[in-house]
């Protein structure tokens, strides 16, 4: 994945069968103490359709994107039906910096 030059990530969701709202998460993940948060955006998805999720970089994580060039991100996906029965979902990835 590539972020833009405004600090932005496009994620996208495939579709879900059901209303559900949720957390999207993503941090870099580090060979030196941990890694740093890249930021966070809440969601509502509707029946049947894909979500798409723009996260906006922290300063910092610009920061060290702009620095690394790119860095292996790990991200946790928290998604919440209308019972409230929670589904957690990780992944990863490499974020590249903008061209």
């Amino acid at each position: 994945m590539r972020a833009t030059k405004g600090g932005r990530v496009r994620f996208t969701l495939g579709s879900i069968r059901e209303a559900t709202t949720g957390i999207l998460s993503l941090r870099s993940t580090s060979r030196r103490g941990g890694g740093v948060a890249l930021g966070t955006v809440s969601f509502r998805a509707r029946p049947g359709r894909r979500a798409v999720l723009r996260v906006t970089l922290t300063r910092k994580a610009g920061a060290a994107l702009r620095r690394a060039r790119r860095l292996e991100v790990r991200g946790t996906v928290i998604l919440r039906d209308a019972a409230g029965n929670a589904s957690i979902k990780p992944f990863a990835f490499t974020l590249v910096a903008p061209a």
